[in-house]
């Protein structure tokens, strides 16, 4: 036998015991052969484009363990800043909430409005906000700045009640009615 044929030989044998299949077409594989969840409703979102008329947007979520603000990638129905910030308003998937990550605005619907203008974002907050309270309400702003300074040009955001400006918590425990940002929040080089 010579070189080439043995090498021949060699690979047929070592193909036929890959687990291949030999089928002579194509055929549907069930759930239970496909593997590694990939049938997973949460994990088939992050596949692929997202769907015409959504984008993907850097929320941040919070961490109780760390006590710090991590950011995830949501689906979010159109590039409205608006939008992404509803986004904080959802509870976390399985994958986050299994990660130790929250949200202090899940459940509400704090966030009345929201809008950019140059480099500032300005967030219309509804009246149950102040139904927030003490650290969940320093949450939820931060929450609110990284999301919204995470889009591009947004450097710092300013707050309203009813398109009035309103005080609001920095990290350090003062008051403020003017624009906030990321550094206002800064612990530990991370947030929150």
């Amino acid at each position: 036998m010579t070189a080439r044929a043995l090498l021949v030989a060699t690979v047929l044998v070592v193909s036929g015991a890959c687990g291949v299949p030999t089928d002579d077409q194509a055929r549907v594989a069930g759930p239970d052969e496909v593997p590694f969840g990939l049938l997973d409703p949460e994990r088939q979102a992050d596949a692929g484009d997202p769907p015409a008329g959504t984008t993907v947007a850097e929320v941040y979520l919070f961490a109780d363990e760390e006590a710090t603000l991590v950011p995830v990638a949501r689906r979010v129905d159109g590039p409205a800043l608006a939008a992404t910030l509803a986004e904080l308003e959802r509870d976390p998937t399985d994958a986050e909430a299994a990660a130790g990550l929250r949200s202090a605005l899940a459940d509400s619907d704090v966030i009345a409005g929201a809008g950019t203008s140059s480099e500032t974002a300005t967030v219309d907050l509804g009246e149950g906000f102040a139904a927030i309270g003490g650290a969940e309400q320093l949450v939820a702003i931060s929450q609110i700045v990284f999301t919204a300074t995470a889009r591009p040009g947004v450097e710092q955001v300013t707050f309203t009640l009813d398109g009035r400006p309103i005080e609001i918590p920095r990290g350090d425990g003062s008051l403020t009615s003017g624009a906030v940002s990321r550094d206002d929040y800064d612990v530990g080089g991370t947030g929150a």
